[in-house]
């Protein structure tokens, strides 16, 4: 439960807690919902946070696993594991800021699974590969949500 907004002009009653049949329920500033964070701003910054820490920990763990295999292996790999956005369709307030991050862990995941120099061009690995560009992968996720 998130405090009222309104709480300025509330002088009489103390916001605290509320009381549900006899247990207390402290207010919250975000909170998890079918895999999907709710921030008390209304915001999706903890959701992108959320979604960059679990691409970075799938990168990680297929490439501590696959790191010997052939480059078609880690392309499939990669599909398969790390493009899987399946709640970035309920984003709504998104931050420029926040997706900046999101589209740095992208291309940090694809340079570091695939073996890419840290300064190589982004660009030419996206055409040597075949993957997407983030802006037409999440182009993409949010448009098939309509």
């Amino acid at each position: 439960m998130f405090k009222p907004k309104g709480q300025l002009f509330m002088l009489i009653f103390h916001l605290s807690e509320l009381e549900l049949v006899v247990s207390y329920r402290p207010y919250v500033s975000n909170f998890k919902y079918l895999g999907h964070i709710i921030m008390d701003k209304l915001t999706d910054d903890g959701d992108i946070r959320r979604e960059i820490r679990c691409m970075f920990t799938r990168c990680n763990m297929l490439r501590r696993r696959f790191h010997n295999c052939s480059m078609s292996v880690k392309l499939v790999l990669f599909k398969s594991f790390c493009l899987c956005f399946y709640n970035i369709a309920s984003w709504n307030k998104l931050r420029i800021g926040a997706m900046n991050k999101f589209r740095s862990c992208y291309t940090k995941c694809v340079k570091m699974f695939l073996g890419f120099p840290k300064y190589y061009s982004v660009t030419k690995i996206l055409l040597l590969t075949g993957l997407p560009s983030f802006d037409t992968l999440t182009l993409f996720c949010l448009l098939s949500s309509f």
